[in-house]
């Protein structure tokens, strides 16, 4: 996410809790792991739905693939508002992480 949008950073190994300018507060908490091949995450603290982000790795012979889902819990009325604003996190993130591979 752009910078300037997050506000209220925190981390530790296991989670994140952030404000977005425009979204409000969310946070993040590692939920499972499978060394090398995914990172499965999970919506904490101030979420308003039920979530989970994983992140998969598939090595190959050039590199590693990355991708990145989300599952979501959502009625259809809060889906077809919250589509959008996930669609455009996972192409922020999916930007960030080919743009940290590639050391731009």
């Amino acid at each position: 996410m752009p910078t300037e949008k997050i506000k209220n950073w925190q981390a530790t190994e296991s989670y994140c809790r952030f404000k977005v300018d425009g979204i409000g507060e969310m946070g993040l908490k590692i939920a499972e792991i499978a060394p090398t091949t995914s990172i499965k995450y999970i919506g904490d603290g101030k979420v308003p739905f039920d979530f989970y982000l994983t992140i998969q790795l598939e090595p190959n012979n050039i590199g590693t693939i990355v991708y990145a889902t989300c599952d979501a819990n959502l009625n259809p009325l809060l889906k077809m508002m919250a589509s959008p604003a996930i669609a455009k996190f996972l192409e922020i993130l999916s930007t960030a992480i080919a743009e940290h591979q590639s050391g731009k």
